[in-house]
């Protein structure tokens, strides 16, 4: 599966990870959608284009759900993960000055020198 469509590769990665999606957006960068497979809430993300984010599915998943959110599936450009709620977006809080509550979410609230956090 190549980079041209996104939203081609967003319907077929929908059928074949076998997601429900229930509500959808579009961002300057990737296609985002919201449903559930097997009972379970997830988003499916897909990117538009190659660059720094397009194996993001795999380096999240290299945490094993570890200080981050659970990869069910993922390949080049697109990642389905465990949905999380409430869903804030960091990108929202920060914008908001609020810096350190992005922090505190990302460590669960401890030191990031604290050796829970490097598993």
């Amino acid at each position: 599966m190549n980079a041209d469509n996104a939203h081609d590769r967003f319907t077929t990665l929908a059928r074949e990870w076998r997601v429900g999606i229930d509500h959808s957006f579009e961002t300057s960068n990737s296609l985002m959608g919201f449903g559930l497979r097997e009972g379970t809430h997830v988003v499916l993300k897909v990117i538009k284009q190659v660059g720094d984010e397009w194996w993001s599915g795999g380096a999240l998943n290299a945490f094993g759900a570890r200080a981050c959110v659970r990869v069910l599936e993922h390949m080049g450009g697109a990642m389905l993960m465990e949905r999380l709620t409430p869903g804030n977006s960091l990108t929202e809080i920060v914008r908001q000055g609020d810096d350190d509550a992005v922090r505190e979410t990302n460590t669960g609230g401890r030191c990031v020198d604290d050796p829970q956090i490097r598993r």
